[in-house]
């Protein structure tokens, strides 16, 4: 049963979480700022981080208590980029696979577009519109990693268990991303039965991923993990597509869902790879025998017994004194 306390802290989680949300449904239904030159709805996620911001204060936290400290963000790096790499390498050969096998003949497509499911509008690939695409994806992946691994996560702890908690955001990340598919049945690009198909499809992988890079906070203690292979994501997303004669990126839903699978287990096995370690010397300690605990014990305890024990009694000393006194 959850304390007032914790309830209380559950409704701050939901109300920041619709204050955010609201922001972002105006700028995807009224600013359209990703329709302009900048392709990506960058105020509202500008929001998310001042919202971040404010509650840090509120709650008398610090952005190195959600985990964007300066340390572990080489190791968070290495480790974000080698899943994204390792994942999509395998999504897209077996996405290209089964095109071939639907007698399709893929090739991949080097360009820059907006993100979407259907319908994509490619750009030259310029400096400025590299630039443009990376700062805007830096400020996006920022905004919702310390929104939901960060803030939402952090606090969840204080009412929830970790995997509760792990599960709140991830959920929470799942709903964020429900506005995109709206915007894409507004435009005409899906159906009622497609825009739920696909709306079911985009919400599951958006909740595996933001599970799967909550885990990775727990396995390491930072957001850097996340931040990275979520950036490595967006971007080749972004810039890599497989063209057809009757399409591109026909299958890009399947690409999402087995990428995110696949970073979903890499992120499992590395955790429990961390924890194997200290499981065998616990079982290598059980098996020991009880004497040899003793002998091998460093403890102080021990080491001043032993110094004691090696001292001879006061009386045994003194004997060999009195006998040469007795001599003279």
């Amino acid at each position: 049963m959850l304390t007032k306390k914790q309830k209380n802290t559950l409704l701050y989680i939901l109300f920041v979480f619709i204050l955010c949300s609201a922001a972002m449904d105006f700028e995807f239904l009224v600013l359209k700022t990703d329709e302009t030159f900048l392709a990506e709805n960058i105020f509202c996620k500008l929001f998310a981080l001042l919202m971040i911001y404010l509650c840090l204060e509120d709650r008398k936290l610090t952005w190195r208590s959600i985990g964007l400290r300066r340390s572990g963000i080489t190791k968070g790096m290495i480790l974000g980029f080698s899943i994204g790499i390792i994942t999509f390498t395998a999504s897209y050969l077996v996405e290209f696979i089964l095109l071939l096998i639907l007698g399709k003949s893929p090739r991949p497509g080097f360009y820059l577009t907006s993100f979407s499911l259907t319908n994509r509008t490619a750009t030259k690939l310029t400096v400025s519109a590299i630039l443009i695409c990376i700062a805007g994806n830096i400020i996006n992946v920022l905004a919702e990693e310390g929104l939901f691994r960060g803030l939402f996560y952090k606090l969840g702890r204080r009412a929830l268990s970790a995997k509760y908690a792990n599960l709140l955001q991830a959920l929470l990340f799942s709903i964020w991303h429900l506005i995109t598919v709206v915007v894409w049945y507004r435009q005409g690009s899906l159906t009622i039965p497609s825009a739920l198909l696909f709306g079911a499809g985009y919400l599951l992988t958006a909740g595996i991923s933001g599970f799967a890079w909550g885990l990775c906070v727990t396995l390491t203690g930072t957001l850097w993990t996340g931040i990275f292979q979520h950036f490595f994501n967006n971007v080749i997303g972004s810039f890599l597509h497989v063209v057809t004669a009757t399409g591109t990126d026909e299958l890009q839903i399947f690409r999402l869902a087995l990428s995110n699978v696949l970073s979903l287990l890499l992120v499992i096995l590395l955790a429990k790879h961390k924890k194997q370690p200290a499981g065998r010397r616990q079982r290598s300690m059980k098996s020991m025998p009880s004497n040899a605990v003793r002998r091998t014990d460093p403890s102080p305890s021990n080491a001043g017994q032993r110094s004691k024990s090696s001292i001879p009694p006061a009386g045994k000393a003194s004997k060999p004194g009195r006998r040469k006194r007795r001599g003279n």
